[in-house]
């Protein structure tokens, strides 16, 4: 019996040796594994951050560090957005993204920062921004620097604790017409994150257009608060009484009138149109000013001095469309008081407490969920606006505020000026030329996107791109046409760092844009010894990059839930296509597990030959 075991085991052995020589190979079906491409980019994680990702998705499919065409899901680690995912050029982007902003080694990640596209000389802006202090972060002081030109504009100095989200509002204020270069620096104890940022200043007024059907006090108290404006140019026709009217020359005689333009020529159209007297708008008026908003992009304000009483039913109809148009369900009266109410504007930037008093004041008795409130009493909403298709409707209950304008007691031509200045601004203009991404980055030599968007299909010819340097130098961007009628992409390399002004033209319009482009050194540079600097047009806030994410099927992290990144990428994946299966050769014998058996036939025959005495 033992003899037969020395038999067997010897064959065993002697049949590994020889299928080693042999080297057999099999047909057989696997599947392939999912490839997970790692990207960094702006203000990149640490390399221990980097590989701890790397060997915890390791379980998950083949992670590569860099863009894969093809990849069944993509992680962004960073500050910036790549472009050519947000170009469509990779293919990544239809596959599940993981966005994860990474932050400085103290644990401060910049989530937002937003920079108005373009403003008015001499007009106050502000850069929004947003921080993080992840929960293993340090707490301590940040101090954030805006510099223009190289001089230094403002600077503020706040505390971020452990886990607490800060936003800061930056004020700015240009003093030069044309591209302007912003530079902003959050210092973070030793580290510093830098982003460069563009901005257009023009000195080109807005077009405010008052309709009054009969004399109104308010509007005509707004219209001398803009008239003394230099960022507007106003005119204004008022019904005095039946057929007589007072107008400012070659202005627009009515609703009709402005219908008859918009098909004619929709770029002469005012940026800003303010109905007074809204009480004697017809149900075609509300139709031609929702078509103004919604299909020509252009901003309404709608300015009551006194509650609506219709009478008719004609009149009741036209209320019910004004409604409707305004997002609210009507308006209610707040009771009479001794003294006037204080109704402050509603603004996330926070610029200045302006201020406006009445006595008669209405709220409306509800409200759309999608209005943003302008001015408010308490927890009610006094003045407000909406978005209707491309443009903007607005509207305010303070029906007296012309009563108090006393500039000790209240800011009726300021809080005013600057209600206009952003309902005007919100207009869409005939021609926009934006980024072609949220995030860019603008170094010498990278391949650049922007977009073109013509309001109307006019079936005219593709737009002229051209970029324009500070120092003078031009060139001509290629154009190439998408899916869409109306819009366009337009590529470039600049060569030269600096600012560039971008302009896009047709036959009859013309739209400007601003870009910044540093060197690969400045990309790179280092603060402190830490490089922390970053690059981009626009760092987007997270509730947009959120959306984005979503879009794609995958999912926005913040720096604090990195351990959850295995956790969601594991899910992702599972509701991905599966990969394709290939058949391909396997080679048992290549592989180390015959060395095994082979030890334990041999030594085991070995054993039993010694233990009954052969040698």
């Amino acid at each position: 019996m033992t003899r037969r075991v020395e038999w067997l085991l010897r064959a065993v052995g002697v049949g590994i040796m020889l299928a080693g020589v042999m080297d057999p190979a099999f047909m057989v079906e696997r599947a392939t594994p999912p490839i997970i491409s790692l990207r960094q980019t702006g203000l990149k994680a640490s390399s221990r951050q980097v590989d701890n990702l790397r060997r915890r998705l390791a379980p998950l499919g083949t992670v590569v560090t860099g863009p894969v065409p093809g990849a069944q899901a993509t992680i962004v680690l960073g500050s910036d957005v790549p472009q050519d995912l947000l170009s469509g050029s990779d293919t990544a982007l239809v596959t599940p993204l993981v966005w994860v902003p990474s932050a400085t080694p103290g644990g401060l990640a910049v989530e937002a920062v937003q920079v108005p596209a373009a403003v008015h000389v001499h007009e106050r802006s502000a850069v929004h921004l947003r921080m993080h202090r992840q929960r293993d972060g340090r707490s301590g002081a940040v101090q954030v620097e805006l510099r223009s030109g190289g001089v230094l504009r403002a600077r503020l100095n706040d505390s971020v604790t452990t886990g607490e989200r800060l936003v800061l509002t930056v004020p700015f204020t240009p003093i030069a017409e044309g591209a302007q270069h912003l530079e902003l620096r959050v210092i973070d104890g030793r580290d510093t994150v830098h982003r460069h940022h563009a901005m257009v200043a023009t000195t080109k007024p807005w077009r405010v257009l008052f309709l009054d059907a009969r004399p109104s006090w308010l509007s005509t108290f707004v219209r001398r608060a803009l008239e003394r404006d230099p960022r507007f140019a106003v005119s204004s026709r008022v019904v005095t009484s039946t057929n007589v009217s007072a107008a400012t020359p070659q202005v627009v005689r009515d609703l009709n009138a402005l219908r008859t333009l918009a098909l004619s020529d929709p770029s002469a159209l005012p940026e800003l149109v303010v109905l007074g007297a809204p009480e004697r708008l017809s149900q075609l008026d509300v139709s031609t000013l929702r078509t103004l908003a919604a299909q020509w992009g252009r901003a309404v304000l709608v300015l009551p001095d006194h509650l609506p009483e219709p009478r008719t039913s004609a009149e009741r109809e036209a209320q019910r469309a004004l409604d409707s148009l305004l997002a609210s369900g009507g308006w209610r009266a707040l009771p009479s008081t001794a003294s006037p109410y204080l109704l402050h504007r509603h603004d996330r930037a926070g610029l200045d407490s302006l201020l406006l008093r009445g006595e008669s004041v209405a709220v409306p008795r509800a409200l759309r969920e999608d209005v943003v409130p302008l001015v408010r009493w308490q927890d009610s909403v006094v003045a407000w606006s909406v978005e209707t298709g491309t443009g903007v409707v607005a509207t305010s209950g303070a029906l007296d505020s012309w009563r108090f304008r006393d500039a000790e007691r209240s800011t009726f031509d300021r809080s005013w000026r600057e209600i206009a200045a952003r309902l005007a601004a919100s207009a869409t203009p005939p021609l926009r030329l934006t980024a072609g991404a949220m995030s860019t980055h603008d170094t010498v030599g990278a391949l650049s996107t922007w977009q073109v968007t013509r309001l109307q299909d006019d079936s005219g010819a593709a737009p002229q791109v051209r970029a324009i340097h500070e120092g003078g130098d031009s060139l001509e961007l290629s154009v190439y046409s998408t899916a869409s009628a109306r819009r366009w992409r337009a590529q470039g390399r600049l060569s030269l760092p600096g600012r560039w002004t971008l302009v896009a033209s047709t036959q009859r319009d013309t739209a400007h844009m601003a870009a910044v482009v540093v060197t690969q050194e400045a990309s790179a540079a280092t603060a402190n010894g830490v490089a922390t600097a970053t690059h981009g047009r626009e760092l987007p806030p997270v509730e947009l990059l959120e959306a984005w994410t979503s879009a794609t099927g995958g999912r926005l992290l913040h720096v604090d839930a990195l351990d959850e990144l295995p956790a969601v990428m594991k899910g992702l994946l599972a509701n991905q296509p599966r990969p394709p299966v290939q058949r391909a050769p396997w080679h048992p014998m290549r592989s180390g597990w015959w060395i095994l058996p082979l030890a334990l036939a041999l030594g085991g025959e070995w054993w039993l030959r010694r233990r009954r005495g052969a040698r």
